[in-house]
């Protein structure tokens, strides 16, 4: 109940964080072993899968970098993970949405650079699902289909070309043979003699 619970701030490796933990030890009745559990003892919050040795976290969750910049946030539910956790960079942008259930990734999780989706997963109970691409991959994609468009209309102009200089070649072949034929016409043919003259000696 919430008159059990306590909040608690804690010094991390990066900055540190603000936890409500349950008022006693009580684990889940049957812990998932696939499952990983976040629980409070000695000063520290630690995760462990299948189970817990201490108390466990539930209720709020929030971390902070050494500046006091929000750095994820997000809710427990008897040391589970549970609904939407998101997390921030150390210059205040968001990197990710992520969706839990008990504990495991369930529904969508979307990763973000300054600002621009990256990609977004759908998970079912922890089960990874389609991925799809987001605004940069989109970007990627379309930036190699205009590149392959482009390859492919360099090699129809340069196909027309050779094509081209090969029709104009063998044009210019023709051309040459024919004036060749013209030029043997025009030589001059021997004499024939007359009857009853004799033939030039050679």
């Amino acid at each position: 109940m919430a008159q059990d619970r306590t909040t608690i701030r804690l010094a991390d490796a990066q900055g540190y964080v603000d936890a409500t933990v349950s008022g006693n030890d009580k684990l889940p009745a049957e812990p998932d072993p696939q499952v990983v559990y976040h629980w409070y003892r000695a000063q520290r919050v630690q995760a462990t899968a299948g189970g817990a040795a201490g108390r466990l976290l539930d209720g709020p969750y929030r971390a902070f970098h050494p500046d006091g910049q929000l750095r994820e946030q997000g809710v427990f539910e008897d040391g589970m993970r549970t609904g939407e956790w998101r997390q921030w960079n150390a210059a205040g942008e968001l990197q990710a949405v992520v969706h839990w259930k008990h504990g495991s990734l369930h529904g969508d999780s979307v990763a973000y650079a300054g600002g621009i989706m990256l990609h977004r997963v759908s998970y079912r109970h922890g089960e990874r699902g389609k991925v799809h691409p987001g605004e940069v991959e989109l970007a990627r994609q379309a930036e190699v289909k205009a590149q392959e468009r482009e390859a492919r209309r360099s090699k129809q102009q340069e196909d027309r070309k050779a094509h081209q200089a090969e029709r104009a070649a063998r044009k210019q072949e023709r051309r040459k043979a024919r004036a060749a034929g013209k030029e043997r016409t025009k030589e001059p043919r021997p004499a024939k003699p007359h009857a009853g003259q004799e033939a030039p000696a050679p």
